[in-house]
């Protein structure tokens, strides 16, 4: 009788564990908005270029710009120095691929 108990403490216990662990990783990375200051500039060569933002800061950080403004940015505002505001939605993979935000709103120019 006390096995069956036993085992079915570790058992709750686990799913419990199991439960915790995979709500805790469904946490959208884009829920927050972010501001950022910098410079648009285009990286890569053809065919394979990407829009990023240069963080004005000190460390110089960069995002991979993402979303229906991309284009605009890249017409327009090149090499210029832009506020965007958007929701971060990927990881970076330095020192190649820098993280990735979606540009919802052009704030400044």
């Amino acid at each position: 009788m006390k096995k069956v108990k036993m085992a079915f403490f570790t058992g709750a216990g686990l799913a419990a564990l199991f439960v915790l662990l995979f709500s805790c990783a469904n946490v959208k990375s884009g829920e927050k908005t972010v501001t950022i200051t910098g410079i648009v500039l285009l990286q890569g060569n053809e065919p394979h270029t990407m829009v990023i933002i240069e963080d004005k800061g000190p460390g110089k950080k960069r995002y991979l710009l993402e979303g229906k403004l991309v284009s605009k940015l890249k017409d327009k505002y090149q090499h210029r120095t832009v506020t965007v505001a958007g929701y971060i939605t990927g990881r970076a993979n330095p020192p190649l691929f820098p993280e990735k935000l979606r540009v919802v709103k052009i704030l400044d120019h």
